[in-house]
């Protein structure tokens, strides 16, 4: 052991002891040089025994810790021995080579003939250290983005929110809602999903960068709280935003497009009071309004009314679940003709009768049954109503169609194809006198999967029909590919006005002239007039649907006004 100056080390007790601890122990004196140092913690600083005594105590602190550390100890010592006993911190310290240390030191003052000295109790905490910060990361990050996680995102978002309103500054916060990861699971693997997941994050930092807050909140929900100045000034600016984040992600060497639902707030719309976790609620309920919306890319902003639409639609919600047990759904039909007008097949519409004895409009009722999963359920039902229907001898005999739609969500199953087969099988139906109507939309955003599992659908005997054609993206390759049998097109493209509009007329009998080309039958929808009848059978339509025919129908009025394929629809 090596000492200067004896303050009363002399006694071999003292030294036995002191050599013995494990934790290093310095002793300095009011001039911040080192006095003694047992091996523990000359090893500790890597220094030779005689090398640690007589040297500066800044020798093992941090450059930029050494003023900051002498005006600590100066403090310690005006304050007494009272307030230093058994007070610990962790500090910053180097060894005598210059390796970075993490210590934990604990400081003793006392005096020895007249003269004040320091006893420092040294643990190297490095490690351990390392160790709490992994875990703090583990518990705040998000492993398959290097995002904040919910915990670290909402305690983050706390603190600048609390920030920012001291200011007086307003903040704007945004949810994504992602659809598709679990179909990329499913079909291609979770690893595709996860580097899905990941490519939206990285995107999601070119797109908002510093200083705006990103984290992965959900499974397939991400969110950004950023200042309001920065943010998308529109709904319809955010829609745009999103459309950008899904682009042809490559996931697994396959190009996809994903769709986000977004919802978004700012502070400044909410109430004085307000915290951050109501003001992340806010933000969430503009998602669940955009999630239950028609189309791609939705994005709400948050107003005052949307608290009672979403008052409503939970109520409505509540009441759905219970609807298929009390007998409350029922099926309507609406023909579809031939150029002849006669009748070539129905499509089949699902109607809900609330409790209360008010019809819940579809376009109400549909959005919320995807958006919790219940449409899964519903979809069988209606199937099954559809092979009862296509099972009757009339329809057996007459060789009647009649269409169903295929939701987004039932598609993500891929035991759907099976399921379907059997439930026509135990009907009794043929599957061919039966059509599975497919949105575009949904049909092109995994060509690969979606063109897959429709192949499966047609090896069962089901007819394809391609619904809502001109809404989406669909490129003519994949269309000339995608295994349809009809093409269904939007009642967009067929004005009320169309005989007056010759712009209309020549995109219409383009998108005729296009199906009609590539062997698909085609079905124009939203026929209300007879012009618009006419200019169909004009440019060579297959097949027309709309309320020029007939309104949707219960199932039940249906034998008494069927006459077979020879019977003819006139005009209502």
């Amino acid at each position: 052991m090596t000492e200067r100056d004896g303050p009363g080390f002399d006694s071999g007790f003292y030294k036995s002891a002191l050599e013995k601890v494990g934790e290093g122990i310095l002793m300095v004196d009011t001039d911040g040089r080192i006095q003694w140092a047992n091996p523990s913690a000359e090893a500790l600083f890597a220094a030779g025994r005689r090398s640690m005594v007589g040297r500066s105590l800044s020798q093992i602190l941090p450059e930029e810790s050494r003023e900051t550390h002498g005006n600590y100890l100066n403090g310690k010592m005006s304050a007494g021995p009272s307030h230093i006993m058994g007070k610990g911190r962790y500090v910053a310290g180097r060894t005598l080579e210059g390796r970075a240390l993490e210590l934990y030191v604990n400081i003793t003052r006392f005096q020895e003939n007249e003269r004040d000295y320091y006893i420092a109790v040294v643990r190297d905490v490095s490690m351990e250290r390392e160790f709490q910060r992994s875990l703090h990361h583990r518990s705040t990050f998000d492993f398959i983005t290097q995002l904040l996680n919910r915990e670290g995102f909402n305690a983050e978002g706390r603190t600048r929110h609390k920030e920012a309103k001291a200011a007086g500054e307003p903040l704007w916060i945004g949810i994504l809602n992602v659809s598709g990861i679990g179909r990329i699971n499913h079909w291609i693997g979770y690893e595709a999903g996860d580097l899905a997941l990941h490519e939206i994050g990285f995107r999601l930092h070119y797109i908002f960068g510093a200083p705006a807050l990103i984290g992965r909140v959900d499974g397939n929900e991400f969110a950004i709280l950023q200042p309001a100045n920065r943010a998308p000034k529109t709904a319809a600016d955010l829609a745009r935003t999103a459309a950008a984040l899904g682009y042809e992600i490559d996931v697994g060497g396959r190009s996809i497009d994903v769709r986000f639902s977004c919802g978004a707030a700012y502070s400044n719309d909410g109430p004085e009071e307000e915290n951050f976790t109501d003001f992340f609620a806010r933000a969430r309920t503009a998602l669940r309004e955009a999630r239950i919306s028609d189309g791609d890319h939705i994005a709400v902003y948050y107003d005052k009314t949307l608290d009672r639409r979403e008052r409503i639609a939970r109520a409505l919600e509540n009441e759905l679940v219970h609807a298929l047990a009390r007998d409350e759904f029922f099926i309507e039909v609406q023909p579809k003709v031939g150029m002849d007008r006669r009748v070539a097949g129905y499509e089949a519409l699902l109607r809900w009768r609330a409790q209360d004895g008010e019809l819940v409009p579809p376009g109400v009722f549909i959005p919320i049954a995807e958006a919790n999963g219940t449409i899964r359920t519903i979809g069988v039902w209606v199937f099954q109503q559809v092979c009862d229907l296509a099972a009757r001898e009339k329809f057996k005999e007459r060789g009647i169609r009649i269409s169903v739609n295929l939701s987004p969500r039932q598609m993500e199953s891929g035991t759907l194809p099976d399921m379907l087969a059997k439930i026509c099988a135990d009907s009794g139906a043929d599957p061919s006198t039966i059509e599975l109507e497919v949105t575009e939309s949904w049909a092109v955003q995994d060509y690969e999967r979606g063109s897959g599992l429709l192949r499966r659908l047609k090896e069962k005997g089901f007819g394809i029909s391609l619904d809502d054609f001109g809404t989406g993206y669909s490129s003519l390759g994949a269309l000339v590919r995608l295994p349809v049998d009809t093409i269904k097109v939007d009642r967009s493209l067929l004005p009320i006005d169309v005989e007056d509009d010759p712009e209309a007329r020549k995109l219409l009998k383009a998108t005729i002239d296009l199906c009609r080309a590539i062997g698909r039958e085609v079905l124009v929808e939203g026929v209300e007039t007879e012009a618009q009848f006419a200019i169909l059978a004009e440019n060579g339509c297959d097949l027309a649907q709309g309320y020029l025919f007939g309104k949707p129908r219960r199932f039940e009025t249906l034998e008494a006004d069927m006459q077979g394929r020879q019977s003819l629809i006139r005009a209502v």
